[in-house]
């Protein structure tokens, strides 16, 4: 754990995890033609990288927000016995917004497409990169 938390302080680390979440992002944005914006953020709500193709979209307020709803879906999950929650999907008139949680750790990322999106294809691109985001992160 000390590995990980000095990894963290390191400026020169931060920039160069910071320009390779950048590049997934990209990635996930280049993947999916109904993309809106993306983020990873932490369970605090704060966002670690963010991208929208419309400016209209603040991933980092949209960041604060999900980490409070994942927080209250998770709890509930846990006074059923339903175990851990990994992703869930929110549809709404405009947008599809998934959120996927990164490994064991305290991230996790969003997807918003618009309401046309492919889910299935955004959540197995979620699952492709989820490992490379840990390594950027860790």
């Amino acid at each position: 754990m000390k590995k990980e938390l000095h990894k963290m302080c390191d400026i020169t680390n931060m920039k160069e995890d910071k320009v390779e979440l950048d590049t997934i992002l990209e990635g996930l944005k280049d993947e999916l033609p109904e993309f809106v914006a993306a983020a990873v953020a932490g369970s605090d709500g704060l966002t670690i990288s963010t991208l929208a193709k419309d400016s209209s979209v603040d991933m980092s307020m949209v960041g604060a927000e999900f980490a409070s709803i994942v927080s209250m879906v998770s709890k509930a999950g846990r006074e059923i016995n339903a175990g851990k929650l990994h992703s869930s999907i929110f549809s709404t008139e405009n947008y599809h917004i998934l959120t996927s949680q990164i490994g064991e750790t305290p991230f996790f990322q969003i997807v918003c497409l618009r309401s046309d999106g492919n889910i299935g294809k955004a959540r197995y691109l979620m699952g492709k990169v989820e490992a490379r985001i840990k390594e950027a992160i860790l």
